[in-house]
Order: C-alpha cells, then structure tokens, then sequence
C-alpha cells in the first residue's frame, strides 16, 4: 500500500531522494519524478558546441546516456532511460528518433556493427544480462551472444565484423576484457583479465591493436596493446585517461583526463607503436555525461564528436523530516491484519 507521496525520483536510476536514521527519523526531497530533456551536441575540436535536434513533445523526458555513431556517420544509436531503458537510433537525414529495442526489459551499451546493419547491446531481461545481435534492416529477433552468469557489455568490432570485444564483470577479477567470434560456434576467450580493472577495448581500424583504460597503475590510463596476442603493451602518456576511441584514419587516439579532451598522434613502426603528439582539445564540464560505457562518439571525419550534454533538475530548497517514521509506519501498515 501507498504510505508516502510526492517524493523527488530520478528516472535514470530509480532513486528516491529520500534517507532514514538510525534512530528511524525519514527525511526527504519533496518533488515529483524528475523530467529531464537531456540533448545531444556535436562539439569540434575548437570546443564550439552545435546542438542535434531531437524530435520530441514539450512534456516528454529524455534522459540520455551511452550512444554509439554507425560507421557512415549517419546514424546514432544512444539509450534513453525510461521505465524500461530501451535503446533509439536517431537518423541525421530525416531528424527521426525511433525506438529500436522491444524486450521489455532495460537495454544499454549500443555498439555499430562495421557494415552499419547489425547493432550489439547489452538486456537485462530478468534477473541476469545477456548480450544480443540485432538486425537493424529488415525484420528479425535479436540474436543472444556469449551467455554468462556475468554482466557482460560490448565495446567493438574488428574491422570485418567478425570479432567482438566486450567487457564482463566478474565477482572475482573484476572488469575484464573478452572478446569471441560472432559467427559460427566458437567461444569467447579471456584478452586481458587481471586483478585490475579494465575498460572500453577499442580496435583500431586496422584491427592490430586494442585501446583500453586501466587502473594498475594506481589510476585510470589509457593503454595499446596488439591484437590478438596481447603484446607490446605501451601506456598513452601518464597523465591519466578514460575512454579511448580511435580516429577513422588510424592515427589518432582520442580520450577523456578529467575535464580536459585529448588527441594523440601516434606513429606505427613494426610490431610497436609511438605516440608523438599530445593535444588538449578542449575543456569539458559536469553536464556533459560521463561514465564507465561510451559516453562520446568520434565522427568519421575525426573532426567533431557527439556527447550528451545533461539536464539539471532544480536544486532542492526544502527537507521534510518526519519523526519516529518506523511508528508511523506500523499505523499505516499494521502487521497481522489483513
């Protein structure tokens, strides 16, 4: 039964702001659920911000999180949180925003495919993950991929399309780096799994090396190993780093270092890799959304990147505090009476 109302709540998690003490005081945010209209910016590398349109009505909440852009530019995938996350494609030719999943459960993590026709996510259809494949031309169910008793997200595609690389947490060694063949019956294998945290594998566009972010050096940073032998690793500069994403061209590796977005040049000699120039691009701030999945997309042209950029909700100006609230709720909800 109802016991208390108008509470604030945040869509993307679920949160109530509420809390109680141990002595079984209730204090509270009083509010509605938060509708917020995140939006989506192409940011260049100037930092001179566009804003992308969404198509939506004036009362509808858009709480936006990972996205993910197809390899022709043209299309985003990006996930909306609602009752149940679900993930939409936004089409840059006609301004359209369609739903994309349909399981009834909460979907995330959006990866692109390298023919632009497949999409990989991750579902929680109950109370486990699961990994799919989903045509997104034409009709057809997702197609479940590497089944584990573990979360597990995807994080990107060889160039052909055959190998993906994805994340599993595991209870034991943490977040761990996979990755397995699409086709076929082969099983996913361990790529890097250490008592460290690894994150956000990116393949090059040649498909010899890996990017990922780490923390074994005490803090995150962004590394480059080859594929698929896990050699000649080299650490991108030592200042720090999160989400790596090549450049279509292969000789950039863009990523985040707290507020401050980074290229770097890098040149390849055999069976090695050198970075040659580091360049802040521009600063970034709270609003712009950040997180342990792809928070920012790289264009084609390597020249502007698309991120979310986050709405606020008001600031709260008043607390309710309500006393001995565990009797209150022994009033309203007395135990053995029906």
């Amino acid at each position: 039964m109802q016991v208390l109302e108008g509470i604030s709540m945040y869509p993307d998690s679920g949160k109530a702001e509420l809390a109680f003490s141990n002595t079984g005081h209730l204090v509270y945010a009083p509010g509605t659920m938060f509708k917020g209209r995140d939006s989506l910016v192409f940011i260049d590398r100037d930092g001179k911000e566009k804003p992308i349109d969404l198509p939506s009505g004036k009362d509808e909440s858009h709480i936006l999180s990972e996205n993910s852009l197809s390899p022709d530019g043209n299309r985003l995938a990006v996930t909306l949180y609602m009752a149940n996350n679900d993930i939409y494609i936004y089409d840059f030719a006609n301004g359209t925003l369609a739903r994309e999943t349909f399981e009834g459960s909460d979907e995330a993590a959006p990866v692109w495919a390298p023919d632009g026709k497949r999409l990989a996510y991750t579902s929680e259809p109950g109370s486990s993950y699961q990994m799919f494949l989903k045509n997104t031309v034409g009709s057809g169910n997702p197609k479940p991929i590497f089944s584990s008793e573990d979360p597990r997200y995807p994080s990107s595609f060889t160039p052909d399309g055959k190998v993906l690389a994805f994340v599993e947490n595991n209870p034991k060694t943490g977040s761990d780096i996979w990755t397995g063949p699409i086709e076929g019956d082969g099983q996913p294998t361990p790529f890097l799994r250490t008592k460290y945290e690894e994150w956000n594998p990116a393949f090059s566009p040649d498909g010899q090396w890996i990017a990922y972010q780490s923390n074994k050096s005490g803090q995150m940073q962004v590394y480059v190993v080859r594929y698929p032998d896990a050699g000649g690793e080299r650490q991108v500069l030592r200042d720090g780093g999160e989400e790596p994403r090549w450049a279509a061209s292969g000789k950039e590796l863009f990523y985040r270092n707290g507020n401050q977005f980074v290229a770097v040049e890098m040149a390849f000699k055999p069976a090695t890799i050198e970075f040659t120039t580091r360049k802040g691009l521009f600063k970034t701030d709270q609003s712009l959304r950040s997180g342990f999945l792809s928070s920012y997309s790289v264009m084609p042209d390597g020249k502007k990147f698309i991120f979310v950029r986050r709405s606020r909700p008001n600031p709260v100006t008043q607390l309710i505090v309500v006393l001995n609230w565990f009797e209150e709720l022994k009033r309203l909800c007395p135990i053995g009476k029906k």
